[in-house]
């Protein structure tokens, strides 16, 4: 409500109907989201609230202030730790996640986020993608779609028209990890891997003899591979009845459990990384190694993502301990170090395909973008 105070009495004069405007529909009642739980004038008079759902909307003025918006405008974002992101290079998207189960839906080109998902037949306005269950993970799959895993248990879709498929996929499992190639996806799970493509799971749950912490998949859909908790990289072959068949080990490829796997962009190297070294592994001889153990290892907690950069010179890793590195193949023996990356640490990191930008996200519920190109020249030139 805008109040006016006149001769010390106080008189109503314009009231805004904030879940409403949210909504984008005229509403009966007011949504547990749509709650307002502060509100402020800022610059040029423009009234400002925040919402129970974390939403900041930015009200159109009324006829009785000279300044201020002509158009409702909302803000949406984060206030949960942000547990992973996934980007659509094709569209130039962004998608992040949270520990609340929130999906939003970021523009690369502006950095500003587009909008915030909201699972279908939902009215409180919260957009809890799984319930009231953590989102764990999730993947940009070829074609941009989108897909979320959960813990309760689930996958779900959210097609390129930017709808929600209604009908989740079941894991009967926790998640641990997800991963894209161009049409098949992966999820690692406590009791074993799923195979999912065009929004289907293609697979039972496919039960291994070890822990599954990590997981990528080949650009071709032919070969996945799986990092485990017994500290070795497991390397699949996918047959044309989506079974999968060993064909490779890296023994002893780390002393502790490997919590992250990307391949380079043009799949000849494949990383690797526990809760202190990086690896790097030749795809194409028979995965010898390029930097083994104790070589890359200045992270002090676990490593939770990595991240190559559109030529594959530069590898990102980002951890636990809040800081970003960057490494260089061409000079083995420096780095880049940006510690105190993300309050809580760092959880998702992907280079966009415009120079060298790296884009972060971690459980401070900041989406971070960094220009290292000059870092990167002065360091390693």
């Amino acid at each position: 409500k805008l109040i006016a105070v006149c001769d010390a009495s106080l008189e109503v004069v314009h009231t805004w109907n904030v879940a409403a405007l949210l909504a984008g529909v005229t509403l009966d009642s007011v949504p547990i989201g749509g709650m307002v739980v502060g509100c402020a004038f800022i610059k040029d008079d423009i009234p400002v609230v925040v919402s129970i759902n974390g939403e900041l909307s930015l009200l159109p003025k009324p006829a009785m202030l000279s300044t201020g918006l002509d158009e409702y405008k909302k803000l949406t974002g984060h206030v949960a730790p942000i547990a992973g992101m996934a980007v659509d290079y094709t569209r130039g998207l962004l998608y992040t996640a949270d520990t609340d189960g929130l999906l939003c839906q970021y523009s690369i080109d502006t950095g500003k986020p587009v909008k915030r998902f909201s699972p279908p037949g939902s009215t409180d306005l919260l957009g809890k993608m799984h319930g009231e269950a953590t989102i764990s993970c999730l993947t940009a799959v070829a074609g941009g779609s989108v897909l979320t895993a959960g813990w309760d248990d689930a996958v779900r879709m959210v097609d390129s028209d930017g709808s929600i498929v209604e009908q989740a996929i079941a894991l009967d499992a926790q998640p641990n990890a997800l991963s894209s190639g161009a049409e098949l996806s992966v999820v690692a799970t406590v009791g074993g891997l799923v195979l999912i493509k065009d929004g289907a799971a293609v697979s039972s749950m496919i039960t291994i003899p070890y822990s599954a912490l990590s997981v990528c998949v080949s650009a071709d859909d032919t070969t996945i591979y799986v990092g485990g908790e017994d500290c070795k990289i497991h390397v699949y072959s996918v047959t044309g009845s989506y079974h999968l068949e060993e064909k490779h080990v890296i023994e002893s490829a780390h002393l502790k459990p490997i919590h992250a796997l990307v391949l380079s962009n043009d799949q000849s190297k494949l990383a690797s990384a526990d809760v202190r070294d990086v690896c790097i592994w030749n795809v194409s001889e028979n995965y010898a190694q390029i930097i083994g153990k104790s070589r890359w290892c200045f992270h002090t907690q676990r490593i939770t993502c990595l991240a190559w950069s559109p030529d594959d010179s530069i590898l990102a890793s980002g951890g636990a301990d809040d800081s970003i590195y960057l490494w260089s193949l061409a000079k083995k023996t420096k780095r880049l170090h940006y510690p105190f990356s993300h309050r809580g640490g760092v959880t998702g990191l992907a280079f966009l395909r415009q120079g060298l930008k790296l884009v972060s996200v971690g459980a401070d519920s900041c989406v971070n973008q960094w220009n290292v190109e000059a870092d990167v020249a002065k360091k390693f030139s």
